[in-house]
């Protein structure tokens, strides 16, 4: 097992990205949709 590095977790990352876009798009809009919904209900 490789040692956890920034550099190694990077790399992991853009191997996922490359392997399943749509995957980490969708990961990505959905993280972002909670974001935005916190704040909004925060400033209420």
């Amino acid at each position: 097992m490789t040692p956890v590095t920034f550099g190694n977790w990077l790399k992991q990352s853009l191997v996922l990205i490359s392997r399943a876009p749509l995957l980490w798009t969708g990961c990505t809009l959905f993280i972002g949709l909670l974001l935005g919904i916190e704040r909004v209900c925060l400033s209420a």
